[in-house]
């Protein structure tokens, strides 16, 4: 990935918030998300995603997350200092590329969030609430690094919630339904929407032109997959979007299938 000219120092303005690129007290580049209490004040979304960031500043320590580390108030804002990453969203590194990554190349970048998930749930008891392409972002050695924790909860990794967050897309059939769910089995349901569009080029698993549309068909219609994957690729998707959200693999078990077991290099079951 090619570095950001630290001469643009904004980095993108979310629906909530701002980020930008400045220097830490070290000297080295971070980047500071920054909430307007005004907004906060102004839309609960805002107030919430604000609020959960905060909680979480200096809670999440994995090779494959950055999330906030320090929060500071002030001048009607709340500042939350992460580290920078250099090398931009995987959603913008996927229309550079402009092809379907091959299952070698996915496999790698899947397997670092997978461990950041497995990380969130098994060792925070939290869920996500909003993986997906955007939210993933390159570091300077081009490792896979989940951000955004702003729709995340703390302790819904295996509890039942109610309110719905995250994107559209990416919703699980449970989400769609508008069923109380938990946070863990949806999260792992946006790790495969994500994966199919890795290996699809930027496609995703169900679309529809309306809301309406679209629920039905991530609640009714059936998943097609690539031809032109591997028969462990097939399978790993096609547990990732069971439309059971009982039936589907946790984090953990998604690390040890087999597909991403397979060396770099040398992609599981495919034919050489």
């Amino acid at each position: 990935p090619q570095p950001i000219d630290p001469k643009d120092a904004a980095l993108g303005a979310g629906v909530f918030a701002k980020v930008r690129m400045t220097h830490g007290r070290d000297g080295q580049l971070v980047a500071v998300k920054t909430y307007n209490h005004k907004e906060a004040r102004e839309e609960r979304a805002v107030a919430k995603h604000m609020l959960n960031e905060e909680r979480l500043a200096g809670k999440l320590q994995h090779a494959n997350i950055i999330a906030p580390q320090r929060a500071f108030k002030g001048n009607g804002c709340t500042e939350l200092e992460m580290e920078y990453a250099p090398g931009g969203t995987l959603e913008g590194f996927v229309k550079k590329l402009g092809r379907p990554m091959t299952e070698d190349e996915a496999r790698k970048l899947f397997r670092e969030l997978v461990d950041a998930v497995r990380y969130l749930h098994e060792e925070k008891g939290i869920c996500h609430r909003d993986i997906k392409m955007e939210n993933v972002v390159l570091d300077g050695d081009g490792r896979a690094r989940l951000v955004d924790f702003g729709a995340a909860k703390e302790g819904g990794a295996d509890s039942f919630l109610t309110s719905m967050q995250g994107t559209p897309a990416y919703m699980a059939p449970e989400l769609a339904q508008l069923r109380a769910h938990k946070g863990g089995p949806a999260d792992v349901w946006a790790l495969g929407v994500l994966l199919y569009n890795l290996l699809s080029g930027g496609a995703f698993p169900f679309w529809g032109k309306s809301m309406d549309e679209l629920k039905r068909n991530i609640t009714s219609a059936m998943l097609k997959l690539p031809a032109n994957l591997s028969p462990p690729c097939r399978d790993l998707l096609s547990r990732l979007l069971n439309k059971s959200s009982a039936e589907r693999l946790s984090a953990a078990d998604v690390r040890k299938h087999s597909w991403l077991q397979a060396p770099a290099g040398e992609a599981a079951g495919e034919p050489r």
